[in-house]
């Protein structure tokens, strides 16, 4: 596992590039990009996006290799980037997900008022990405179909 901060000419093209972060739907969402990357034989590029909200981005850095390498058991075969991008969630994967062969996110499902309150990252990205996107819902269990 690589760690970096991708310059902006750097690009996760031909890549499964899945937005990480601590919920139950980004645990879902990473364990979908892994399968996907696997039976697909693409690498994977895991990003999580540090917003200027988080007061501890060591730790968001932990967590992010933490979720990757737990990953990794399962799935030995599959080559991983791990990057951590910074600003707006929702710009960030959109461009991260240039030129990627599929952007993973997953949906927390907080209903209307939440999605209007604090925005919805996964309806922006599936509208504005420029690749294909797979959105995972938070209770998607291995082996159930989308």
């Amino acid at each position: 596992m690589r760690n970096t901060t991708p310059q902006p000419q750097e690009s996760f093209a031909g890549m499964v590039v899945v937005g990480v972060d601590a919920s139950a739907a980004g645990g879902a969402a990473v364990d979908f990009a892994f399968a996907f990357a696997q039976e697909h034989r693409l690498p994977l590029a895991a990003v999580h996006v540090l917003t200027h909200r988080e007061r501890q981005p060591e730790a968001a850095v932990q967590r992010l290799a933490d979720d990757v390498v737990a990953r990794q058991r399962t799935y030995p075969d599959v080559p991983v980037v791990s990057t951590v991008l910074h600003g707006n969630v929702a710009a960030a994967l959109i461009q991260a997900g240039a030129g990627a062969a599929l952007l993973v996110v997953g949906d927390k499902r907080r209903g209307p008022l939440g999605r209007v309150r604090t925005g919805d990252v996964v309806v922006t990205v599936a509208d504005k990405a420029p690749c294909p996107v797979a959105v995972v819902p938070a209770d998607q269990r291995s082996g159930d179909p989308l």
